[in-house]
């Protein structure tokens, strides 16, 4: 059926655990189903192969049935996350979404198919995705002949602030920069995905993990990206909300948070994490700030967005994600956060419901790239996660 308009929807970080994971979405399912595109980044690997290393985010191949049945329409898969499972994790993850009628997007059985994007078709329109992974390993990224993921290998530099023979020990500002070929070839991808489709969503394994600020190659390449032809930009990784932005009219949501991610200690049946030797336990301690989220959600029609909203979301100790009404558990305390975070780009929203809605065309754009190069002092936020 062809309709005027559609509405897209992008959750953030999913692990699922043991079993069919329909748990899992349970109290947020019916708002999935309603949307007409529903995309969603799998961190972990769907497979029953044994982890080789470090902390494997597993998950049974039956946890997939829960993802079915939520209603999404497609997954974005390239994280660092899959490394630990080997090729054969990463095999196995492919071919049990795909068996199950959900397009993958991010990895693939060689670079030119991880670096693919995909579309989904809905009620006459056309909805590419395209992924990158910025967090390279030795061992996870595709190759002309090897399975992988899709490459943005990003640059990394330290420079001191002060003279450090005066000064010695004190903090370097870190100053990252993507890659200049990654970044050309992603560009082209985007546009050959733009060419085909009525709306292009670009996504990213990216930025700081525990860390609510911006590196400085996040909105280099948000920008890039939207200057290429893409209608939204989404990220996720560092398990925790990041900034709001729009540029040229066009939403970014930097990092979404976790939205169904099983703890990795893991509680109760339902976990299925792998922790080897891992030089110490509980790295990283729980907080509140790792059971936040936000939802992205677009009004679209042939002529380009409409509205770009998103909604605040929690889960509980065993990861049951909610999506908040305005007088309900952290939603206040989430809002505000965004607020406080997207004072660095200018972005304003208000309240529509429990939605909060982007103001695209009356916003202030700044320019963080400009912001963050200025700034001496990087990730001042580790100060204050919750």
């Amino acid at each position: 059926m062809i309709s005027n308009s559609a509405r897209i929807v992008f959750t953030g970080d999913m692990v699922l655990g043991k079993g069919d994971s329909k748990y899992k979405f349970e109290n947020v399912a019916p708002y999935l189903r309603k949307s007409d595109v529903v995309i969603g980044q799998m961190e972990g690997v769907i497979t029953k192969t044994p982890p080789k290393k470090f902390v494997a985010f597993r998950s049974s191949p039956e946890s997939v049935i829960g993802v079915k049945d939520a209603g999404y329409d497609a997954v974005t898969v390239a994280h660092h996350a899959m490394e630990p499972c080997g090729v054969e994790g990463l095999l196995d993850t492919l071919e049990t979404f795909r068996s199950n009628g959900i397009p993958v997007v991010g990895a693939g059985e060689n670079l030119a198919k991880a670096n693919e994007h995909v579309i989904v078709e809905k009620k006459g329109f056309k909805v590419a995705v395209v992924m990158r992974n910025c967090l390279i390993t030795k061992y996870n990224t595709a190759t002309e002949d090897t399975p992988g993921l899709a490459p943005l290998r990003v640059h990394t530099f330290y420079e001191s602030l002060e003279n450090l023979q005066e000064q010695p020990a004190t903090p370097a500002r870190t100053i990252s920069i993507a890659n200049h070929r990654d970044l050309a070839e992603l560009k082209k991808e985007v546009g050959r995905a733009k060419a085909k489709a009525d709306f292009v969503a670009t996504c990213f394994h990216w930025g700081v993990h525990q860390c609510h600020d911006l590196a400085m190659y996040q909105p280099e390449v948000a920008y890039a990206m939207i200057e290429a032809g893409a209608d939204i930009v989404v990220g996720n990784h560092p398990h925790v909300v990041q900034a709001v932005d729009v540029f040229k009219g066009k939403p970014i949501f930097y990092s979404q948070g976790n939205f169904a991610f099983t703890a990795l200690r893991g509680k109760g049946e339902r976990g299925m994490q792998d922790m080897q030797d891992f030089p110490y336990r509980n790295p990283i301690p729980e907080k509140k700030a790792h059971h936040q989220s936000i939802v992205a959600e677009c009004e679209v029609t042939k002529g380009g967005i409409q509205t770009a909203s998103f909604l605040a979301s929690s889960s509980d100790d065993e990861r049951i994600p909610t999506i908040l009404d305005a007088n309900q558990g952290d939603y206040r305390k989430i809002v505000d956060l965004i607020a406080r975070l997207s004072k660095i780009s200018g972005a304003t929203f208000h309240p529509v419901g429990n939605k909060l809605t982007l103001n695209l065309k009356e916003t202030e754009e700044i320019d963080v790239r400009e912001l963050l190069w200025d700034r001496l002092q990087s990730y001042p936020s580790l100060a204050w996660i919750e």
